[in-house]
């Protein structure tokens, strides 16, 4: 398992992978320090930038954004309630423990907690770049997915699942497939650890996703290759999984 090192500024904590990245300067949290060096590859549009960055290493670069109503008030700002309640911290530490069990997820680079007052905090993270992969929502666009993959994907459900991980968030877009057929599950932020990983939820949020990005590409006139025998098929694969682990 990787060296974590723990850094305590005045109004900053930062957890750092010290083997992954050695290098480490508290400002790589700021877009400007990639900028500077000219090491911005891309960009990502989602409630924030999700920025792309590096050269021989190449790292993604978030800044944590509120969402729903509370976001007309407070953008970037979270009610501050320890380091258990940081979701940088708990991010890096969730995907710290995947990997350490094999899982195919980021390696966890640094995370930042950064005081703003007595009560409010601000998150950053920076993971590991997942190298000539895609999407299912790109890959869909273009073709169906092979036996295979899906089966795949019903493993790592599975995997989430007998390692007490709930993804907040599993839909098709933090699903990625690279070039050798393997799959990748990213952006764990508000994952929980909860026995049996919650994976009824898990798989809720999924179909729904899976519907969503069918019914946008039919508006939009464009191809999706998915029909629900896809999802079924996950389904009935990761129940199966669960059933045979406990035996």
């Amino acid at each position: 398992m990787s060296e974590t090192k723990k850094i305590k500024l005045t109004r900053d904590i930062f957890l750092v992978n010290n083997d992954y990245c050695p290098e480490f300067e508290p400002n790589m949290f700021d877009s400007y320090y990639w900028a500077n060096k000219n090491l911005i590859f891309g960009t990502a549009k989602g409630r924030g930038v999700t920025y792309f960055v590096g050269n021989k290493r190449k790292y993604v670069l978030r800044h944590y954004m509120r969402g729903g109503f509370i976001a007309n008030f407070s953008k970037d700002s979270f009610f501050y309630q320890g380091k258990k309640s940081a979701r940088s911290l708990q991010e890096f530490l969730v995907l710290e423990l995947l990997r350490s069990r094999g899982m195919n997820v980021p390696v966890p680079v640094a995370a930042r907690t950064h005081r703003s007052g007595i009560w409010w905090a601000k998150y950053d993270i920076l993971v590991s770049y997942i190298e000539n992969s895609s999407n299912l929502v790109n890959i869909l666009k273009q073709r169906t997915l092979s036996s295979n993959e899906i089966a795949e994907i019903a493993k790592s459900v599975i995997q989430l699942a007998e390692n007490g991980v709930y993804h907040s968030d599993l839909n098709i877009h933090n699903l990625l497939i690279d070039d050798q057929g393997r799959i990748w599950i990213i952006d764990f932020d508000k994952s929980k650890l909860i026995p049996n990983g919650c994976v009824e939820r898990m798989l809720e949020r999924l179909h729904r996703s899976f519907a969503k990005e069918r019914r946008l590409a039919l508006e939009a006139k464009e191809s999706f290759f998915y029909t629900d025998a896809v999802f079924d098929s996950i389904k009935t694969q990761v129940m199966q999984g669960l059933s045979a682990s406990k035996r």
